[in-house]
């Protein structure tokens, strides 16, 4: 499940609309926040183009667990 895409044309995340859960709106942005100083931290990065497809995998691997841990925490 993916709720981020990276467009590398632009160098900034295109968050999708937020999933239909019970996740906090504080939280949501919280994430998304995060995502964006992530991204252009490492667009400012000398070797972008090299980092660019790992780069990728891992941010939407961590923001998956991010949601991931949100959701347990609501539901336990």
């Amino acid at each position: 499940m993916m709720f981020a895409k990276f467009n590398s044309s632009r160098q900034t995340p295109d968050v999708y609309k937020r999933p239909p859960t019970q996740i906090s709106d504080v939280t949501w942005r919280s994430a998304q926040k995060t995502l964006s100083r992530i991204l252009s931290t490492l667009s400012n990065h000398p070797n972008v183009l090299m980092l660019r497809f790992t780069t990728r995998a891992c941010l939407l691997c961590a923001i998956n667990i991010y949601l991931l841990n949100s959701y347990i925490r609501i539901f336990k």
